[in-house]
């Protein structure tokens, strides 16, 4: 969605279809994506994740955390629950964010998650606060593919700071 909306500004700014997609094309360079997953038992049931890990994650009560970036995805260090999962979260889009003109921020998870309000919440409140430059804040879902294999409580926040 936010590297859509990279084009279409452009090419409602009036730019010709080279310039659009160009736009396109360095957005998809910019869009950032961190999530988190209660649970393992998705990826277990998919075959991506040993089952014996998903065990050991639940035990302890950690939450997997992990960055899309350029169309592949890498763990980071687990958090010790969704708040803590959050606040990094958070804390990386500010970071992404600095400098720049103003971050389309979009919440994501399943329809009526509790997490999804709440990364809300905290994106609201760091503008507020000035630490990020919210230019525009929307609340999406992800798509079926991923809560088939990460389960419905996959949450995190994607963005794209405006750098010019």
């Amino acid at each position: 969605a936010l590297v859509a909306l990279a084009a279409a500004e452009r090419a409602r700014s009036g730019a010709g279809l080279d310039e659009v997609a160009a736009a396109a094309r360095t957005a998809t360079t910019q869009v950032r994506l961190v999530g988190c997953l209660e649970s393992l038992d998705g990826l277990v049931r998919s075959g991506r994740v040993p089952g014996l890990a998903a065990a050991a994650v639940r035990r302890v009560g950690l939450q997997f955390v992990f960055e899309l970036r350029g169309g592949s995805i890498r763990p980071l260090r687990p958090a010790g629950g969704f708040p803590v999962a959050a606040e990094r979260m958070l804390a990386r889009c500010i970071s992404d964010s600095r400098g720049g003109s103003g971050t389309d921020v979009i919440a994501l998870g399943s329809a009526g998650s509790p997490r999804v309000t709440e990364l809300t919440e905290r994106v609201t409140q760091a503008a507020a606060s000035g630490e990020l430059a919210l230019r525009r804040l929307w609340v999406g879902t992800f798509g079926t593919a991923i809560l088939v294999h990460a389960g419905p409580e996959v949450a995190g926040l994607a963005w794209r700071a405006d750098r010019g």
